[in-house]
């Protein structure tokens, strides 16, 4: 059985040349391809986001909450949830290539994420409560008013907004050369089984997803 198959990256958006029918395939490298696929997507939107964040004017920008908090925050939070312990066995994305510079970074980024945007850990944010007293030089004893003071880390400088950029980047660069390489894996695969099996598989739907249970499992 002969392979024909494109050396794309990005296949689920590929137009059907007449005459070809799409099929729904399982094989011992399917599960570790779409996991793969799963992280890149994560890292891309990462960088669409801060894409978008570094080229606004976050230096002038003094509005507290701006809107370009949340293109950094989700930014981040996009990052740590490729490198969180969810339903993704098949595949990891591998930090083996950062240089030690780059391992900081990516720690910093992580703990960034974990101890601060997804849990109130860190001291990134404080609250301190006041009350405000009258004077009793020249107003009766009393208590005016009684307040909380909630400061907040609000903007991701430059400078670390670019590294986290460039490390997304690389990690889009690995994880389509891995994808690459299983698509060759999931072809072979493919002819092993025989042309008349091949043929035989389900024509391939688009995943359904059902937003109504936010608990539901993964699939």
């Amino acid at each position: 059985m002969a392979s024909k198959y494109p050396l794309r990256a990005d296949s689920e958006h590929l137009v059907l040349d007449p005459g070809v029918r799409r099929v729904a395939v399982t094989t011992a490298s399917t599960a570790e391809l779409g996991d793969l696929a799963s992280l890149r997507r994560d890292f891309a939107l990462a960088r669409t986001f801060l894409d978008f964040y570094l080229a606004s004017d976050i230096e002038g920008d003094d509005t507290i909450p701006s809107a370009l908090d949340a293109l950094w925050v989700s930014a981040m939070t996009m990052y740590g949830r490729a490198y969180s312990n969810g339903q993704r066995h098949a595949a990891r994305a591998d930090t083996s290539h950062l240089t030690a510079a780059e391992e900081a970074d990516h720690r910093y980024f992580l703990d960034l994420r974990n101890k601060y945007i997804a849990h109130p850990v860190n001291g990134f944010e404080k609250t301190a409560v006041f009350a405000d007293l009258s004077d009793r030089q020249t107003l009766p004893a009393g208590i005016r008013r009684v307040g909380e003071s909630h400061t907040i880390l609000s903007r991701l400088a430059r400078i670390p907004a670019e590294k986290l950029n460039r490390l997304c980047e690389r990690q889009i660069v690995l994880l389509t050369s891995r994808i690459d390489e299983l698509h060759l894996a999931v072809a072979r695969e493919l002819i092993a089984m025989g042309v008349d099996d091949v043929h035989e598989l389900p024509d391939f739907e688009p995943p359904y997803l059902d937003g109504s249970n936010p608990r539901s499992a993964r699939t």
